[in-house]
């Protein structure tokens, strides 16, 4: 008999991550999925927008990371150069979402004036809150599908941002100037 000397190799372990809540775009957002592996070793990434098995590897998508603005479903194949393992890691699914809209970009109140902005993409509501970056220049109220902006009687000009950001994390901004 003649022994033979077997090496078991080690494959790739590998994670992936999105960079985005809930693995989630909002409209015209983009998202970078990584690829997380074990540190030390050489590797060879291939980023799939499909199934590998019968979907060709994304053109120049040969990083740790991906970017993307496209939703589905995002796979890896992880290669170890040294001993040629491979692993392939996914699905991770990104979901796309509706960016909200609001009926105008800005608004001009005078002090103590109340005007009511109407989201007219209003997006996921179960979680959605409305904000003001400048509480010295009025307030906001969310109210079903519109914003109620109250100015603060002020003795000097003031500018703020109001913000609306639906239950899926997406947002929409007004710039109010009292």
């Amino acid at each position: 008999r003649v022994p033979i000397d077997v090496t078991v190799n080690e494959k790739p372990t590998v994670s992936l991550t999105a960079s985005n809540p809930n693995n989630a775009i909002c409209g015209g957002d983009s998202v970078t999925l990584s690829a997380n592996t074990l540190a030390g070793k050489p590797f060879q990434f291939a980023w799939y927008n499909g199934n590998p098995i019968s979907t060709p590897p994304i053109e120049n998508a040969t990083q740790t990371d991906y970017t993307t603005q496209v939703a589905g479903d995002y796979w890896v194949k992880v290669t170890d150069t040294i001993n040629n393992c491979e692993t392939i890691a996914g699905p991770l699914t990104i979901t796309s979402y509706t960016t909200p809209v609001l009926s105008i970009s800005s608004l001009t109140l005078c002090g103590m004036d109340t005007d009511t902005i109407s989201i007219t993409t209003v997006g996921n509501i179960i979680g959605s809150i409305s904000t003001i970056n400048n509480s010295t220049a009025g307030s906001v109220l969310l109210n079903n599908s519109d914003l109620i902006i109250q100015a603060a009687n002020v003795t000097t000009d003031q500018n703020a941002v109001v913000t609306y950001t639906d239950g899926n994390n997406c947002s929409a901004s007004l710039q109010v100037q009292v």
